[in-house]
């Protein structure tokens, strides 16, 4: 049996997850992440295995070998001359428009350690796509192997370009003028043009720290493209000398490690400490879902589902080797991802309108509920948004919430409860189907409850146990 990933045909079990690069592709197969090299791309890998930089890189990328030829995967033809790499398996694989500001920032400082190390040895990434590193536990990792090549002598950075524009430029725009960059990396994975960034940023692309990166930059761009419109061949090499180049990525992650998230105040970002819970209720609900979590064997990956700053998602981390943490609010999260735990990796997204499917023909990326492979989920205090603020019937969301994985951990507030009551007179909505009743017959009809908590008199914590 086979199926049409890219119209091309491959085993049933197996998926193409990247083959935009000339010197190879991702094949993951039965779960295993192969990654398929060229004649071409092999000559690069063996060129940094005989590096020095190999061995002082070993802990910033991936954990990859070369698989014998007897372990290739049946049906998969390898090119002459190529290689097999099994790579080590990131737990959910992510992207820059899923990022708050922290984790682009530190994938930004990562891709400038990296180049820089290479760039010694005369190798060098000849792309710089943010997607192409990790966060996996113990820090992030280069999942892209097949991005580091030998440097052509004289030229500069060949993924400049590129990480300008995916992640420098979307960290200096959240910044300098408070522009959220996921909405726009969600909606153009190629990031924030030169010439744009220039305009957005106005007067402040004169600022000395960014005049060369942004407005000189920009001019040079605009100078290149009507020399080509004249037909006269504009210069290629630059010949740069190698100190010059170090010192230009000096220049830059000092530049990076300079830039803040923007302080604008949101409304989630003292959503916790707005709510009206006594001490003894907050204390009842954080024993609960450690008593909860506690109880079960631990998870592989558990998510949580409108995690705002973490304060329930730090505790279901003791109970798992991966917590995906997921709130709709840049700031939070940002909060999150610099003060959580190592095994925690906190996610933008709003679970009503998640990231979809992306790329050719919709299937180079997928949609981030289909990357996301849960042995457990969690969602507290979160039933009652979806209703009232996303007008999604109760049912519906039941039925979503316990479809994420096995076993689901839900928190439902009663209709009186006063943040109940302030979120239906904030949005004008009556909902009739909003009752604890309705919650439980639905429930029943997708799983049963194997745990069950009252936090306050109009709060409760379920455990449940999602149908075969």
């Amino acid at each position: 049996m086979t199926s049409a990933i890219f119209g091309s045909s491959v085993a049933a079990g197996r998926s193409i997850r990247g083959f935009r690069d000339p010197h190879g592709e991702v094949i993951v197969d039965d779960g295993r992440v192969l990654r398929i090299l060229t004649a071409d791309g092999t000559a690069e890998w063996d060129a940094f295995r005989a590096s020095p930089a190999y061995s002082r890189l070993e802990d910033r990328i991936i954990p990859t070998r070369v698989l014998p030829r007897r372990d290739w995967p049946q049906g998969v033809a390898v090119p002459t001359n190529g290689v097999v790499l099994e790579h080590q398996r990131v737990p959910v694989f992510t992207y820059a428009s899923e990022w708050p500001f922290s984790t682009l920032k530190r994938a930004a400082l990562l891709h400038l350690e990296l180049v820089k190390a290479l760039t010694v040895e005369n190798l060098t990434l000849k792309d710089a796509r943010p997607s192409n590193v990790q966060p996996v536990a113990g820090g992030f990792r280069l999942t892209d192997t097949s991005s580091i090549v030998r440097r052509p002598p004289g030229s500069i950075w060949l993924g400049l370009g590129q990480f300008c524009q995916t992640m420098l430029f979307p960290l200096l725009l959240d910044s300098l003028i408070g522009l959220p960059f996921q909405p726009w990396l969600r909606g153009r994975t190629e990031g924030f043009d030169v010439h744009l960034t220039r305009r957005l940023l106005g007067w402040k692309a004169l600022q000395p720290r960014l005049f060369s990166v942004v407005f000189l930059q920009s001019v040079l761009g605009r100078l290149t493209d009507r020399m080509g419109m004249a037909g006269v061949t504009p210069p290629n090499a630059i010949g740069i000398d190698t100190r010059k180049l170090l010192a230009l990525f000096d220049r830059l992650a000092a530049l990076v490690d300079g830039l803040r998230p923007n302080s604008c105040p949101t409304a989630w970002r003292d959503y916790e400490g707005m709510l009206p819970y006594s001490e003894a209720e907050t204390a009842s609900k954080r024993e609960a879902v450690a008593a909860l979590w506690g109880g079960l064997p631990r998870q592989r990956v558990l998510v949580d589902i409108g995690a705002n700053a973490g304060t329930y998602t730090t505790i279901a981390a003791r109970y798992a080797d991966v917590v995906v943490g997921i709130d709709e609010d840049a700031s939070v999260v940002d909060q999150l991802a610099r003060a959580a735990p190592e095994n925690v990796l906190a996610l933008v997204a709003d679970v009503a309108d998640p990231p979809p499917a992306q790329g050719w023909r919709s299937r180079e990326r997928q949609s981030l509920l289909d990357r996301v492979s849960a042995d457990a989920a969690m969602a507290l205090a979160v039933i009652h948004h979806l209703c009232f603020r996303g007008g999604v019937p109760l049912v519906e969301v039941v039925d979503f919430l316990t479809s994420i994985a096995p076993i689901s951990l839900i928190e439902f507030i009663d209709p009186e409860d006063e943040s109940v009551r302030h979120l239906a007179a904030q949005y004008g909505v009556v909902r009739p189907d909003y009752t604890r009743q309705t919650f439980l017959d639905a429930v029943a009809r997708r799983g049963r409850i194997l745990g069950e908590r009252k936090v306050s008199a109009t709060r409760h914590m379920f455990l449940i146990g999602k149908n075969c």
